[in-house]
């Protein structure tokens, strides 16, 4: 019973594994179930025991996708490093996140999922940009982010920013990837706000790591 149980995660794993490559590759709907199920040398029998639908798994890959990132995010907001060393490496975090998303496969997920990428945008909005919030407050009281910014029209500037830009009807006709134009809207906002000693440190951090 146990060795089934391990079979079947192992199977399911299989499976999350490839399509989550190929999907973040080329898009999803470029990817059917029989590509998959070729593939990796099983029958569609065996891959609807795990998911009803391809849009099942595609759900659960970018639930997990994340969830992981969620996580690392948190992580990066509890350590106990200085402000700039925290920004750096949530750009970090983030840039590896986007760099392996294709425009395709955003795209995908904007006119085929629509509630797959409306989490997408809930998770910006309650997970990264509310970190954004939480460090750029620390910034100012440690003396990082100049005293006189805004801290809410900062927020809903980048926001909307974001917004407008990471966005799969905007990336597709551009010769940009969606990481390129993450890390250039972070360092636009990035110069405006930081002291200059902030700044320098942040790029002493860039060019070392």
């Amino acid at each position: 019973m146990v060795q089934q149980a391990e079979e079947k995660e192992n199977t399911k794993a299989r499976i999350l594994d490839y399509a989550r490559d190929r999907f973040f590759e080329v898009g999803f709907a470029r990817v059917s179930v029989d590509d998959i199920t070729s593939e990796l040398g099983m029958s569609k029998k065996t891959f609807y025991k795990h998911f009803e639908r391809k849009e099942d798994l595609v759900s659960e890959i970018i639930s997990r996708v994340l969830g992981n990132t969620g996580r690392r995010v948190q992580e990066i907001a509890a350590m106990p490093d200085p402000f700039p060393a925290k920004i750096d490496a949530l750009v970090r975090v983030l840039g590896t996140v986007f760099r392996t998303i294709s425009k395709h496969m955003l795209r995908d997920l904007q006119l085929h999922c629509p509630d797959v990428w409306n989490r997408i945008q809930v998770f910006r909005r309650e997970h990264i940009l509310a970190i954004w919030s939480t460090l750029i407050e620390e910034g100012k009281r440690t003396g990082y982010v100049r005293p006189e910014i805004n801290q809410q029209v900062f927020m809903l500037s980048l926001f909307a920013t974001v917004e407008n830009i990471i966005n799969p009807a905007v990336l597709v006709n551009q010769p940009f990837s969606c990481d390129e134009a993450l890390e250039s809207i972070i360092a636009i906002y990035l110069t405006g706000i930081l002291t200059p000693d902030a700044a320098q440190t942040l790029s002493r951090l860039q060019h070392t790591s």
